[in-house]
Parts: C-alpha cells; sequence; structure tokens
C-alpha cells in the first residue's frame, strides 16, 4: 500500500458546474489537493475568483494545457490568434475534437505559442500556477512534444506532470451510476495500488442542465453530467478521506512532490 498519493481535480473553468463543485470540495474536505484550470474555458475567470476566496490551504492550482474540444455543445477557443497556430485549429476556428483529425503534423512552436498564451490568461487572472498538464494528453499522440514541453514548463518554472505520472497505469475509476458504487470501485482501486504510484484524478460537478453541454457521439446526452455529480457526491461524502485516513494514505500537492517525493519520470513511447 502506498502512503502519498497525488490527486487532482481536472476541467476547472469548463463550467460553472465544475468550478462550484471542486470550490466545495476544497472548502470542506481533504481528498483533492491538486486543481487544473483550463484558460480556454468559459468560467475561467469568475472561477478564479473562487480560488482565490479560499483561506491559504496544501493545494496546488495548476494549467490544464488544451489543444482539444471533445463535446459537441460546447467548444473551446484557443487564447492565440488563430493565424499564428494554423496546426491547431480544427473547424469555425476551434480546437479539434480529438487528436489525429488536423489535416497535417501539428507544429511544436505553434504548441508552445498557444500554452504561453493560455498561461499568461492564467496569470491575468491572479493565479499561482506551480504545475503544467494537458488536457487528453496530446504527448501521447505527438511524443515529439515531450521534451518541447518539458523544457518550456521548466524555463516557466512549473512542475511538469509527466514527472509524476506512470503512463502505463490508470488513474482511477469513473462513470458510476452511484456513489456506493463508486466507493465501492474506488476503494478496490486504491487497495491495489504500489509504492511507485503516484497520481490519481477525478472530474466532479455539481448536478445542472449546464452539464447536459457535456455530450458526444460516444456519450448520451446527461450521461456524463451525471458521472461526474456522483463524483462530486462522493467526494462531498467524505467516505474516501475516511478511507485513507483509516489506511495512512496522504493526499499531497505537486507542490509537495516536489520537494518530498521522488520524480518518476516516465516517458510517453516507452
Amino acid at each position: 500500500m502506498i502512503s502519498k498519493l497525488i490527486t487532482r481535480s481536472d476541467d476547472f473553468g469548463s463550467s460553472n458546474a465544475s468550478n462550484q463543485a471542486i470550490y466545495q470540495v476544497l472548502k470542506e474536505k481533504d481528498y483533492i489537493k491538486n486543481v487544473s484550470c483550463m484558460a480556454v474555458g468559459p468560467m475561467m475567470e469568475s472561477g478564479a475568483e473562487l480560488l482565490k476566496s479560499l483561506p491559504t490551504r496544501d493545494f496546488s492550482i495548476g494549467m490544464h494545457g488544451t489543444l482539444t474540444a471533445e463535446w459537441t455543445y460546447l467548444k473551446w477557443f484557443p487564447m492565440s490568434d488563430t493565424s499564428r497556430i494554423p496546426s491547431l485549429i480544427g473547424e469555425n476556428g476551434v480546437f479539434p475534437p480529438k487528436f489525429g483529425l488536423l489535416n497535417q503534423s501539428i507544429d511544436p512552436d505553434e504548441v508552445v505559442t498557444e500554452f504561453n498564451a493560455q498561461l499568461d490568461q492564467l496569470t491575468k487572472f491572479g493565479l499561482k500556477i506551480s504545475y503544467f498538464d494537458t488536457h487528453m494528453m496530446p504527448e501521447m499522440y505527438y511524443p515529439e512534444l515531450i521534451p518541447i514541453l518539458k523544457e518550456w514548463a521548466n524555463r516557466k518554472g512549473l512542475i511538469n506532470h509527466l514527472d509524476w505520472y506512470d503512463l502505463k497505469q490508470k488513474l482511477g475509476p469513473h462513470s458510476y451510476p452511484s456513489i456506493e458504487v463508486g466507493l465501492k470501485l474506488w476503494t478496490e482501486w486504491l487497495e491495489g495500488l504500489t509504492e511507485d504510484y503516484r497520481l490519481t484524478l477525478m472530474h466532479p460537478m455539481t448536478p445542472s442542465r449546464e452539464a447536459l453541454s457535456f455530450a458526444n457521439s460516444q456519450s448520451v446526452i446527461g450521461m456524463v453530467g451525471k458521472y461526474r455529480a456522483n463524483e462530486y457526491e462522493l467526494l462531498m461524502s467524505g467516505k474516501l478521506d475516511e478511507w485513507c485516513d483509516k489506511n495512512q494514505i496522504m493526499r499531497v500537492s505537486y507542490d509537495y512532490a516536489e520537494k518530498h517525493l521522488t520524480k518518476l519520470s516516465q516517458e510517453v513511447g516507452e
């Protein structure tokens, strides 16, 4: 059994439902220690005010670098002028729904241009960004990005998520029909972890009609929101905190990991 686990919540800024769920979990519970922010998200500016209103606690705020817009009814627009990043743009001036749909390989310089703009936007909102990760993992599709983004993160003084993520392992169970089932799946998953495991993540959302926008051809309308609302309810129940405390699993931030733990140094494609 491991003793320390990086617990992350993704897609902050993507919707008010996501913002409110993550904010409440940070405010009232102790499980989530990292918040990954989507600069391109429509609710990022108001979400930043929520994060800044929280009392100082041991959670880290990161940039969730985004290059895809996977939902049918909700799209992410780039922060850069599209004329500067043509290889990253899909139809109608938005990011493509998934990697591999662009007419040409992406230009790594354009990725850096866009990620500079996304980081600048989060900084403009007054957030202290300490780590960097990516939405939908473009590094898995374009391995040439690995050294480039590693150098970029280092130059920006950001912790690189790939130092703490073993790509051969899953990030935890998702898509469960109730919090009872979710708790069972999560405790079974946590029991099976080994000492070299470092990261898990969730996507909590409050129940709302807004969540209906999170749908595409691979999902039934409303189902993603239901599953993510179950994650929120499970986190707010405190049962994961109780189980981890009982089994001496400490939830930690990337900042804590950088100071106290040994990096995995895992590379995509190994």
